[in-house]
């Protein structure tokens, strides 16, 4: 309470060597502890991790120890070696020492920030940034303007008007 933080100063260095982005290591404890988190990099400063509350290095430890069992670790031959992708929005996972692949613990809520953070290879269609909307939709303003009609996909001259009778 009464706006106490824990500052995590390593957790750059932390996910560096567990080779996950550090934004869904933290995200990790915000889910594990039920407290609010995030991750900053800002300009000119070291990036932080902070998670509301107060809460002690060896129980920041022992949940690091269970993402890194859920996250990190192969399932079949425990050694730290798999390279996780996103496909149609599940948390899938290959190893490299021992070849195993499968899903990962897409129940837990770090699933979907997972997928977030690391990307999503040919499930759901990525949406555009609001800036290539915008310039998309400037465009077909313009053309409407100019009188030129981009949604006839047919080669002859045939735009007369069809109306449709409803019996």
């Amino acid at each position: 309470g009464n706006g106490i933080k824990t500052c995590i100063v390593n957790m750059a260095d932390v996910a560096k060597a567990l080779k996950r982005p550090p934004v869904v290591c933290t995200k990790f404890f915000g889910c594990e502890l039920g407290a609010v988190c995030r991750y900053d990099e800002r300009d000119g400063d070291a990036p932080r991790s902070i998670v509301h509350g107060a809460h002690q290095t060896d129980m920041l430890q022992k949940h690091l120890d269970k993402f890194i069992e859920k996250y990190v670790l192969c399932v079949k031959c425990r050694y730290p070696e798999i390279d996780i992708k996103i496909k149609a929005g599940m948390v899938t996972a290959r190893c490299a020492a021992c070849g195993w692949a499968g899903d990962l613990d897409n129940v837990h809520p770090l699933a979907k920030i997972i997928a977030k953070e690391m990307g999503d290879e040919g499930g759901k269609k990525q949406k555009k940034s609001k800036a290539e909307r915008q310039a998309e939709k400037a465009e077909k303003a313009r053309k409407k303007a100019a009188g030129e009609d981009d949604s006839d996909d047919d080669a002859d001259d045939d735009d007369e008007p069809v109306q449709m009778l409803l019996k």
